[in-house]
């Protein structure tokens, strides 16, 4: 037995934009996540405010500040 819900996620892009998502579980089952009319505006500063919660893991991008 495992307690593994998630075995696979694939991140599909057309260059820098991220077009779909596949989440396959444990079991065999996939689902496709397809993203469409996208807008990459940056939320403004006093809409958006995100603080990871402590311990979690944090992965920056080459030369994304930090």
């Amino acid at each position: 037995a495992t307690d593994e819900v998630t075995r696979q996620i694939v991140l599909r892009f057309d260059g820098d934009r991220l077009v779909d998502l596949s989440i396959e579980d444990a079991l065999g089952n996939r689902s496709l996540v397809t993203l469409t009319a996208v807008t990459r505006d940056q939320p403004s500063p006093e809409r958006f405010q995100f603080t990871p919660p402590k311990g979690a893991d944090v992965i920056y991008a080459i030369g994304e500040r930090r």
